[in-house]
Formats: C-alpha cells, sequence, structure tokens
C-alpha cells in the first residue's frame, strides 16, 4: 500500500484479473527477463500476454466509468498511447456514455486521470490488519472461472446490482 494505507499495483494485478476470467500469462513471472535477473523491459510486457480475449468490468472509477483491463469490445488487446495504442492520455477510450478505462499490460497500466465529473469519496484508516490467508473478493452475478470452463468467466455484470449487492 502507499502512505495512506491505500492498496494500489504497479503492473496489472494478474491474481484479480485471473479471478475475474481475463487471459493472463502463463508464467507468474511474465514481468520478469528471460533470463531472470531484472524487470522486462515495458516494450516487451504486453507480449506476454494473448493477443485476443475478454475482459469483463473489473471496477470503476471515481467519475462512475468502467474500467475493463486488457481486451477491448472486439477482443482485441487495448495498448497505451505511450506504446502505439488508440487509448488516450487517460488510458481510455469511448464518447460519452460509452467511454471507459482499461488497464493495460504496459505503462501507465491503469487510468491517469479522469475523464468524468468526481463523485464523492471518503476513507477511514484502521488499525485491522490484512488476513495472513489475504482477502477474498466477490462481485454479484460473475461466477469465477475454475480455469476449465471459460464461458462461466465472461458473465455480463449487471453494473447497477453489482455495486449495490
Amino acid at each position: 500500500s502507499d502512505k495512506k494505507c491505500q492498496y494500489h499495483y504497479q503492473i496489472p494485478p494478474i491474481c484479480y484479473l485471473k479471478s475475474m476470467g481475463v487471459p493472463t500469462p502463463a508464467s507468474d513471472r511474465w514481468w520478469i527477463n528471460d533470463d531472470g535477473t531484472e524487470v522486462r523491459p515495458y516494450s516487451e510486457m504486453s507480449a506476454q500476454f494473448p493477443k485476443t480475449g475478454l475482459s469483463p468490468v473489473v471496477g470503476f472509477a471515481r467519475d462512475g466509468f468502467p474500467i475493463y483491463a486488457l481486451y477491448g469490445p472486439d477482443g482485441q488487446m487495448v495498448r497505451s498511447a505511450i506504446y502505439e495504442g488508440d487509448l488516450d492520455e487517460c488510458n481510455g477510450k469511448g464518447e460519452g456514455s460509452d467511454y471507459a478505462y482499461y488497464i493495460t499490460a504496459e505503462p501507465p497500466f491503469v487510468p491517469t486521470c479522469l475523464r468524468g465529473t468526481i463523485g464523492n469519496f471518503a476513507f477511514a484508516t484502521s488499525d485491522k490488519k490484512c488476513p495472513g490467508s489475504g482477502i477474498s473478493n466477490s462481485i454479484s452475478g460473475v461466477t469465477p472461472s475454475d480455469g476449465d470452463d471459460e464461458s462461466a468467466a465472461f458473465a455480463k455484470v449487471p453494473l447497477l446490482s453489482a455495486l449495490i449487492s
């Protein structure tokens, strides 16, 4: 976490993406170079992921727009503008209510700014420690993939009911 105790990632959250049914690299060391000696160059990171796949909504930004992971509506991997992709400076694309942000396989990895109106957000610090076994998250209407049946992983998430449940 950061100094404000807010958890964050500096590369795509592979365990979370797997749990949501998003195609991920075969190796959990995808971000390490082939020699195993250092972080892979950012320009090579997207090549570690399948080129096509489907992405459910994996989150929502503070402005209410959905966040998808790695793959656009056409099933093709999205790329950040820095790496000659078609995402804008906020790591998103679309117009009006069709706008969405994307997690990418290379920097900036996550949205860097917001396009919409920012809603209210509050948090409080806590002395509670995370359990040693981790925290299990679930979204109503989404069946986790067991690795055998990919069709269950791509269930559509009812946007409002997933947030309210």
